[in-house]
C-alpha cells in the first residue's frame, strides 16, 4: 500500500470526528500525531476548535488545560499519551469502528 493510499486510508474517519467535536461549544483537541493527520482534520473543523499539539514525552497538566475549554478531546493518541492523561483524567473513547480514534475526558461532577 502506498503512503498516499495509507494516509487517505487513515484519515477517512475525520469527517465523523469533526462532526463530533464540531457539536461542542467550546471544545479542544490534544492531539500527538503526525502533523499530516492535524492539517487533514483542522479542515473539517469550525473556528471554535482549539488544538493543542504535545509531544509524547511531555504528558500535559489536562486540569489546566481543560479549565478553559467545555470539551477536551484527544485525537488518536499514542498508548504513552493515553497512559499518561488515565493516571490523574478519567477518560472514555468515543469511537469504535474508525481507523483514528477519538477520546473525551470525563469531568467530575461538583
Amino acid at each position: 500500500m502506498s503512503e498516499t493510499m495509507l494516509y487517505k486510508y487513515e484519515n477517512h474517519s475525520n469527517p465523523a470526528i469533526a462532526e463530533i467535536v464540531n457539536q461542542a461549544t467550546n471544545p479542544v483537541i490534544i492531539i500527538d500525531a503526525r502533523i499530516g493527520h492535524i492539517i487533514s482534520l483542522s479542515y473539517l473543523m469550525e473556528p471554535k476548535v482549539k488544538f493543542q499539539l504535545v509531544r509524547k514525552q511531555n504528558i500535559p497538566n489536562i486540569s489546566k488545560i481543560s479549565d478553559n475549554f467545555t470539551e477536551v478531546f484527544l485525537f488518536s493518541p499514542s498508548k504513552e499519551l493515553l497512559f499518561g492523561i488515565k493516571q490523574s483524567e478519567k477518560v472514555e473513547r468515543l469511537d469504535r469502528e474508525r481507523s483514528q480514534s477519538l477520546w473525551k475526558l470525563i469531568r467530575a461532577s461538583n
